[in-house]
């Protein structure tokens, strides 16, 4: 199992993770509760073989390999990526990046685009979190305003690494070991078939 040794009382010590997830470990004296921070509780789980997870990328901030696009911490469970392309849909925009960064409260600030889908499927089991994303605020650069989908999202940890000689991210042997690619699409073609594919080889394996 990948992060088999994680626990909760390890979530706030992981890169990005203590500024972008609700919770606070209770038994951390210098990590006290704020209530209006810790409305939702991060809690541990663990994605079984079959089970796919997405995220979206800037296409110009990673490697051009699927793995380099795949090495990143967070990710949508297959009913987050449901609720973006829901959104989607009521948007009526042309891509699915515009939802994505809603639901995912991400500020453009930190990825201009989210020009490229990913999906990965689980083939050995991978521990990790799931939690709640803080509310975004953007940079008056890019419009301002502050938005909180509360939306569900999963935290991977230890899936990427320095490739020193492409001087780029990518997973780990470790992590392409539990986890595989599927596939990457651009946000724009990236539909409800989609994801209703990779359910039912879900349901079939």
């Amino acid at each position: 199992m990948l992060n088999q040794d994680l626990s909760l009382t390890q979530w706030y010590t992981l890169r990005n993770l203590s500024g972008g997830m609700h919770g606070v470990d209770p038994n951390d004296p210098t990590q006290l509760a704020n209530p209006v921070d810790c409305t939702v509780r991060p809690r541990l789980v663990t994605l079984n073989p079959g089970q796919h997870v997405y995220r979206w990328v800037d296409s110009d901030a990673v490697g051009s390999m699927n793995e380099d696009k795949a090495c990143g911490a967070w990710w949508s469970t297959k009913r987050g990526a449901m609720e973006i392309l829901n959104l989607h849909e009521a948007l009526g925009h042309r891509s699915t990046e515009d939802a994505a960064r809603v639901v995912s409260n991400i500020a453009k600030s930190f990825s201009k685009k989210l020009d490229q889908v990913v999906c990965a499927r689980v083939v050995q089991p991978v521990r990790c979190f799931l939690g709640v994303g803080l509310a975004v605020t953007e940079d008056d650069e890019f419009g301002g305003g502050t938005w909180d989908s509360r939306a569900r999202q999963l935290y991977i940890p230890h899936l990427g690494e320095k490739d020193e000689a492409r001087g780029v991210w990518t997973m780990t042997a470790a992590a392409r070991e539990h986890m595989q690619v599927a596939w990457v699409k651009s946000a724009s073609i990236f539909a409800r078939e989609d994801w209703n594919a990779e359910m039912e080889r879900q349901h079939s394996a």
